[in-house]
């Protein structure tokens, strides 16, 4: 797993059936996490949430054979989706929430398009939400002009809710109105010529 910008990018773990895949994960089993207490202020719920939530940005991505086929457990977007689900079941009460954007196989023509996501990245962006906490209206500023398609994908985090907005390519703006939107978290989440790309926390009150 490493980061780039605010995504966080996660390796499928199931590569093999047969193969130890344990030196995937960075950190080794017997680290204990903050052994000085620097950072671990708390544990408990009702102290957390008087700080803004954390919310980390997810692509899950695999690797598959050179011929494009897979040994062992094949990944897909519903299982990744459900690994996402299952981080927030677990760190929800603490106020961390975990967005999935999408994910990705390299060396696999049923999933890859060819495209790479700093590719996508060079010339596609959400700049800002405004304002934010917003209530009734939102100002999305976003960058999108050499894609051929784009939309905006509202998801109210810890819910099923959900809306999909299409956006014109050659503006960069769209005003949103909130006003029967259910309070909470949601992730926004930019998706061009399929992909999502980018995405930021939007909180109604």
């Amino acid at each position: 797993m490493y980061s780039s910008s605010d995504t966080v990018f996660a390796q499928n773990p199931f590569l093999s059936e047969n193969v130890d895949d344990s030196f995937i994960c960075g950190t080794p089993p017997s680290t204990v996490p903050d052994p000085l207490g620097i950072y671990s202020k708390s544990v408990d719920p009702a102290y957390l949430n008087n700080f803004e939530p954390l919310s980390f940005n997810i692509f899950f991505w695999g690797i598959a054979d050179e011929n494009g086929e897979w040994t062992g457990h094949q990944m897909n977007l519903q299982k990744a989706q459900d690994a996402v689900t299952l981080l927030n079941e677990h760190l929800g009460e603490f106020n961390i929430c975990f967005n999935l954007l999408g994910m990705d196989i390299i060396n696999s023509d049923d999933y890859h398009d060819g495209k790479t996501l700093s590719q996508i990245w060079s010339f596609a962006t959400l700049n800002g939400l405004s304002p934010n906490p917003a209530s009734l209206n939102v100002l999305v500023n976003y960058q999108a002009n050499i894609a051929t398609t784009a939309n905006l994908h509202l998801v109210k985090l810890y819910d099923t809710f959900s809306s999909n907005f299409t956006l014109d390519t050659n503006e960069n703006e769209i005003n949103l109105n909130l006003a029967n939107y259910p309070i909470g978290i949601y992730a926004v989440v930019l998706i061009v010529d399929g992909q999502p790309v980018h995405a930021k926390q939007l909180i109604i009150n």
